[in-house]
């Protein structure tokens, strides 16, 4: 038992440096224009990849989908799960996914054995923290969306305190799609705040 507090804390540790470091990377790259943007109007997006999932041309939708893919993982075949997020996420979020995020987090998913089916997965829009444009990225727009994740408690995933927990996603637009870059903290979500304020 106290080996599997030890590496609790261990996972907790590396998701929280994981998620300083590259926070810390991108908080200049997204940095928002002088005024924040509104939503866009949606319009006609026109996604260009072919995957069979809705294109979600909505923030909101795009935040709820990635976060139920990402939860939705079998510890037998993290190939597998990578390749569902891939659609999900943007160029930058699936190479963070593939190269930081899935080499830190399996080996304590195969350890605990950790399998979670969709419909064990419930996540909630809380709303808009921050949205703006991107300078560095083509004047991309990006929103940072608050959820709620809430997994069945018989499939809590190692390093978790509790089977429901609160979360930021950030989100950039590519080509009419929201997709997900990177999960930020409540700290990281205040700075994109206050660079979005007039």
């Amino acid at each position: 038992m106290q080996n599997w507090n030890r590496n609790r804390t261990q996972v907790t540790r590396t998701w929280l440096i994981m998620a300083l470091v590259v926070g810390g990377l991108l908080l200049a790259a997204c940095a928002p224009s002088a005024t924040p943007v509104a939503q866009p109007n949606g319009g006609s997006p026109k996604p260009t990849h072919t995957a069979a999932f809705a294109a979600a041309t909505e923030p909101a939708q795009a935040a709820e989908q990635f976060m139920r893919t990402f939860y939705t993982a079998d510890y037998h075949d993290r190939d597998q799960w990578l390749a569902r997020l891939m659609p999900l996420a943007s160029e930058d979020g699936y190479s963070i996914l593939k190269s930081m995020v899935a080499p830190a987090l399996w080996p304590d998913l195969e350890q605990a054995q950790t399998v979670v089916k969709a419909e064990q997965v419930t996540v909630t829009d809380r709303g808009l923290k921050a949205e703006g444009v991107s300078k560095m990225m083509g004047n991309t727009p990006w929103q940072i969306r608050a959820v709620t994740v809430a997994l069945a408690p018989e499939t809590q995933w190692p390093g978790l305190t509790d089977h429901i927990h609160a979360t930021n996603v950030l989100l950039s637009q590519e080509t009419g799609v929201w997709k997900f870059v990177m999960l930020l903290s409540d700290e990281q979500a205040k700075q994109f705040q206050t660079k979005g304020a007039k």
